[in-house]
């Protein structure tokens, strides 16, 4: 696909966007708020291990025996039990997610993943239709939105519906953001990319892993995960469309090379005329 210069010259999108700057301060600027995004399904979905976090029982067989350390099996068995530290505090504990309810945790899991499969097939493809950012601003509001009702929920049954919305709007919104990230940086910087993408997943594992070990409330948690994705949401203003998604699928060939020319701006390049 070609774009027009100022001089009546044709070029190809990938020269077009190696003279307006192939990783400059708005793809930096595109690429931190786009890792925003894939940082709250990484902090909530790789953070489920420390929300699901087996409580303390403490359980006895009679009114005169002391209370006594078990696990939930023992908990299970015994004629009293009680949690050893706010019930709160976990989703087991919150829920009544043991005994003969322990079954509704691993639903979680589940529901989120089942989520992201059908999330992962939709989403890209309308993406494919109708544009790259209107997919990134709608999966964003979708994660956000339904991770704070996972916070104000009072049933475990409303969570697991949540969790496998939440799945949905997941990999559906992280496939499109490396989408319209690769396609407004140059050639030679798409490997980069992923590398970047992938790099920032694993340091946000490292981040809630470490966060959950000083804070042990799964509301807390929670909370902490989606915070960059409602930061982000300040900032999706400055996403503009893929140009070559205008150029290719659309053939908005002026709308194209006008945000071509906020990325040369940004990156104090040459712009393109009509």
């Amino acid at each position: 696909m070609d774009v027009s210069t100022d001089r009546g010259r044709v070029i190809s999108l990938d020269d077009a966007i190696n003279r307006i700057g192939p990783m400059g301060r708005y793809q930096l600027y595109i690429g931190i708020i786009l890792n925003l995004i894939w940082a709250t399904p990484a902090l909530l979905i790789t953070g489920l291990p420390f929300l699901e976090r087996t409580p303390s029982f403490l359980c006895r067989d009679s009114l005169t025996q002391p209370w006594q350390s078990c696990d939930e099996k023992e908990a299970c068995d015994a004629e009293y039990m009680q949690f050893d530290g706010q019930r709160s505090e976990t989703l087991i504990g919150d829920f009544e997610l043991y005994c003969d309810r322990h079954y509704l945790l691993g639903l979680l899991g589940s529901a989120t993943f089942a989520g992201s499969m059908i999330g992962v097939f939709f989403f890209s493809r309308i993406g494919d239709k109708f544009g790259r950012r209107g997919i990134t601003v709608l999966g964003n509001c979708l994660l956000v939105f339904s991770g704070l009702l996972i916070l104000l929920q009072d049933n475990i049954e409303g969570i697991i519906t949540l969790f496998f919305v939440f799945g949905v709007a997941n990999t559906g919104t992280c496939t499109v953001c490396y989408i319209l990230y690769s396609e407004i940086i140059g050639l030679n910087y798409r490997h980069w990319a992923g590398t970047m993408f992938n790099f920032f997943f694993a340091l946000n594992e490292v981040v809630v892993a470490v966060f959950a070990y000083y804070n042990r409330n799964w509301r807390t948690i929670a909370s902490f995960a989606l915070a960059p994705g409602i930061i982000s949401l300040f900032f999706l203003r400055l996403v503009r469309e893929s140009p070559r998604f205008l150029a290719f699928v659309k053939k908005d060939f002026p709308r194209a090379r006008g945000i071509f020319n906020v990325i040369a701006t940004t990156n104090r390049f040459l712009m393109f005329t009509d």
